[in-house]
């Protein structure tokens, strides 16, 4: 069940986006602490960084949105569009409002089973 307030996303994900202010805080004002917002970019961080035993960069493909043109359905099944790039923006501009929000972007990045991707999606896991 949404939270009160929650707005309806277009995604299999549950939002964690609210119409409310936050509470202890004004609307749009973040409630992350220093520390959260430190574990967030350790996380960032370390799955930039994460190498498998071959020494394949797992996360690479999630570094960017899918190109449109090379695969034209994405955007189809993909209302909310995520990358590890637009994450890393928002956690250096401090976008976010909750840790949530943060996880749940992770949670849209696009793949699909048996694929490279979705390979990938499982090392990082």
């Amino acid at each position: 069940m949404p939270a009160a307030g929650a707005t309806k996303s277009p995604s299999p994900i549950p939002t964690t986006e609210t119409n409310a202010p936050e509470a202890g805080g004004a609307e749009g004002e973040s409630a992350i602490s220093e520390e959260a917002w430190r574990a967030m970019d350790t996380i960032l961080k370390n799955i930039y960084a994460y190498r498998d035993q071959e020494g394949h960069d797992v996360s690479k493909i999630f570094h960017r949105r899918v190109n449109k043109r090379a695969n034209p359905d994405y955007y189809d099944v993909i209302k909310e569009p995520m990358a590890m790039s637009v994450i890393k923006s928002n956690v250096s501009s401090r976008i976010y409002r909750t840790f949530a929000e943060f996880v749940r972007d992770f949670a849209l990045v696009y793949n699909r089973p048996q694929s490279q991707a979705y390979e990938d999606a499982l090392a990082l896991k």
